[in-house]
């Protein structure tokens, strides 16, 4: 029950007001609210206005605790962002999903600035206008983790493309929680995705010769057979090259090789869906044998007989270091700096636009990427599967041997045939 008193102003309280007694929701007792109001009539009316909630056996409660209990009853953002990442699991890669995490705590520590550090935002104050504040926020160089360690002389801002990446995280999120049955009447759907305009230099690929300058730079042999293995395959860093094992590939007679990738190293769903196999380039297969030799490990009818990594590391999340590569694009005395957004990369984009260049096959080259129109390359030319083998093969042929990648270059030939069954190499 609620009892409400009209309150005159006395002593130092100017104004008038209606002194309330109410029922504090799951709690014993009563507790007490004096709501202030500009004139005696509108206390008058809000008087009567409460009596006759009580009379119908109505709770009132004070404008702020009825609000406050509202959003108590909401989802909160943190909850919801548990729910994107869990739904996440399932169609997402293992790194995408550890960027994903670090990019929604992000989001949420920008919310905890905007609404307070005890605030528990609701999913309403998910909009456009929280997108634009947010990137605004990531431009302050005071928001970065980074400069933490370092100076307040020193500090830099976010890069644009790592602004870009924060964004696009946060507002994926937000328009899957405005599709989902549990949360659409929480959230509004914010359309297109709100994209800052952003002037950049374009970025432009390698060619073979200054990617093999910097496999050549590389001082550490781990991370030479990374730069190598993503040289002649083109294939993601951390993700794939860094996690491939020796019983991943297939040995033939005179050099030839194949790769079968492994579902928990491919990005794309089409990719996982499909046993996807691509051949190896045969300067890439006479490594692989000089690397069976100085690891000991036996090839027994084509297969190597060792679950172990092409590249070892110490580090526990098999990581190759951006840094590293950074240094052996600065050693390499090849007149090309990486402008691309990561050092690695580079041999990714340089594959592929290197290939293009000589005449190569596009779906082929496309296959060997595993781009996500795989599927669609499969479908149309279903009945030319051969063909299509035939083509990634002709356009693996077509790249220069790292020792020697100017055109008309010698290349390496295989000195000796594969070692007999059970053999060590």
């Amino acid at each position: 029950m609620a009892r409400a008193y009209l309150d005159r102003p006395r002593g130092q309280i100017k104004s008038w007001g209606v002194l309330v007694h109410f029922r504090y929701p799951e709690r014993v007792g009563q507790r007490s609210a004096r709501v202030m109001v500009d004139s005696e009539e509108q206390g008058l009316a809000l008087r009567d206005e409460i009596r006759v909630l009580d009379k119908q056996g109505e709770d009132w409660l004070p404008p702020k605790l009825r609000r406050r209990l509202e959003l108590r009853s909401q989802p909160t953002v943190g909850e919801m962002m548990m729910a994107w990442l869990d739904e996440m699991q399932d169609t997402r890669a293992a790194n995408t999903l550890d960027r994903y995490t670090r990019d929604v705590s992000v989001f949420l520590r920008f919310l905890s600035d905007r609404y307070g550090p005890a605030a528990h935002p609701s999913g309403e104050v998910l909009t456009r206008t929280t997108m634009k504040a947010f990137w605004d926020w990531l431009g302050k160089p005071e928001t970065s983790v980074k400069n933490r360690s370092r100076p307040k002389s020193k500090w830099e801002p976010r890069s644009d493309t790592t602004r870009e990446k924060l964004l696009q995280t946060a507002q994926r999120f937000v328009n899957w929680a405005a599709s989902e049955d549990e949360y659409r009447a929480f959230v509004q759907p914010i359309g297109k995705l709100y994209r800052p305009a952003v002037l950049r230099p374009r970025s432009t690929a390698p060619p073979f010769g200054p990617m093999a300058s910097c496999v050549e730079a590389a001082l550490d042999v781990s991370l030479r057979r990374a730069l190598l293995l993503m040289y002649y395959t083109g294939l993601r860093p951390n993700l794939q090259v860094m996690q491939l094992k020796w019983s991943d590939f297939t040995f033939g007679d005179t050099g030839r090789a194949m790769l079968k990738m492994r579902p928990e190293i491919c990005k794309t769903a089409d990719e996982k869906s499909e046993a996807r196999l691509i051949p190896v380039c045969r300067h890439l297969a006479v490594e692989l044998l000089d690397w069976a030799k100085e690891d000991g490990v036996l090839i027994k009818e084509g297969k190597a007989l060792s679950d172990s990594h092409l590249v070892p590391t110490r580090r526990k999340n098999r990581a190759l270091r951006g840094r590293d590569v950074k240094r052996c694009w600065e050693r390499a005395t090849c007149g090309w700096e990486p402008d691309w957004r990561s050092p690695s990369m580079c041999f990714r984009h340089g594959f592929d636009t290197g290939l293009l260049e000589r005449r190569a096959d596009s779906h082929a080259v496309s296959h060997l990427l595993g781009h996500k129109d795989t599927a669609l390359v499969f479908n149309t030319y279903a009945d030319k599967k051969t063909a299509l083998w035939e083509r990634m093969v002709e356009a693996l042929a077509l790249i220069p041997h790292h020792s020697n990648p100017e055109p008309g270059g010698t290349k390496r030939t295989v000195t000796s045939a594969p070692a007999d069954k059970g053999q060590a190499l």
